[in-house]
């Protein structure tokens, strides 16, 4: 008996792969689709610290091949490290409109959220554009996103990408998990059911649709909030369109000489996945914080020796 059992999961194992596999190719060969509309565009950037790759990261971002569109970095303080990075790219393209946003304001526990509700507040711009700051994309990247948007059926553009690393195994170990496991199964999802959140390297809307939703203070809480946001927009009757352009981030691809990581990567994502299961604390910038059952953050606050949930 428990060799049939054995057998069908390898079995399943096989049919998923072949699957990931066809996902892929179809992905490689197809072509995002142009739009000669091209509305201005606000791009949101929040940014926290600089992890040596932030420069071209951020440079590819003015590098834009669009009519108009501003960027507007936004961090908690102005020691952080970042701000001598937007500071060098504003002297460097004098001729965009790059912004520099220092609020310290949070709405909840997710700083990263607070950031974005500090940031829209001052784009210009009714057609929005959130990028984490460890992504790297090409000229034609903004086109390429905002397009879908030109059908007032769509209400969130979401993007995946490819992970690169520069040195060390654990990056390379990072970017093989991106690469082999989750952006597979993404695109495998995509084939078996409607798309109904979002991916956190890149989401388009508009700020019509962003209000709807209760704007970033409906999701200041979560762990997920790219996930979060995708499904109340959703939630709204809009379509969340998965623009698949790939986007590159820190360094070069792993050469073919290091696919002897591959067990090594099965059996640490194994264990880590196992492990996520026991516990519901998290660490995320150096604090701790307990994740409810709905994906929301509690921070917790040390007194003493214990530890209560603020």
């Amino acid at each position: 008996m428990i060799d049939f059992v054995f057998l069908g999961l390898v079995i399943f194992a096989a049919v998923y792969w072949l699957a990931a596999f066809a996902s892929v190719v179809l992905y490689r060969r197809r072509r995002p689709s142009t739009s000669d509309v091209a509305p201005s565009v606000t791009m949101l950037k929040p940014l926290r610290g600089d992890d040596g790759q932030l420069y071209e990261n951020l440079r590819s971002f003015c590098l834009q091949d669009y009519r108009s569109f501003e960027i507007v970095f936004g961090v908690r303080h102005l020691h952080d490290p970042a701000v001598a990075v937007v500071e060098r790219l504003r002297h460097e393209f004098p001729g965009l409109e790059l912004k520099l946003v220092a609020d310290s304001r949070t709405i909840g526990t997710n700083l990263k959220v607070s950031n974005l509700a500090n940031l829209v507040r001052h784009a210009k711009y009714d057609t929005l554009i959130v990028a984490d700051s460890d992504m790297r994309v090409g000229p034609g990247y903004v086109r390429a996103v905002v397009g879908p948007l030109e059908d007032r059926r769509v209400g969130l553009v979401t993007c995946l990408y490819r992970g690169v690393a520069p040195y060390g195994v654990a990056y390379r170990l990072g970017a093989m998990f991106i690469n082999e496991w989750f952006l597979p199964a993404a695109l495998v999802g995509t084939h078996v059911e409607r798309l109904r959140h979002a991916f956190g390297a890149t989401n388009a809307c508009r700020r019509d649709t962003l209000r709807s939703i209760g704007g970033f203070e409906a999701v200041a809480d979560q762990l997920a909030d790219d996930y979060m946001l995708g499904w109340l927009v959703s939630g709204r009757g809009l379509r969340a369109v998965g623009r698949l352009v790939l986007y590159r981030s820190l360094g070069q691809p792993p050469p073919w000489s290091d696919t002897w990581l591959v067990p090594l990567r099965d059996v640490v994502s194994f264990v880590v996945g196992i492990l996520s299961f026991l516990g519901r604390t998290v660490r995320w910038d150096d604090e701790q914080f307990r994740v409810r059952r709905d994906g929301r953050l509690e921070r917790r606050v040390e007194t003493g020796n214990r530890q209560r949930l603020a």
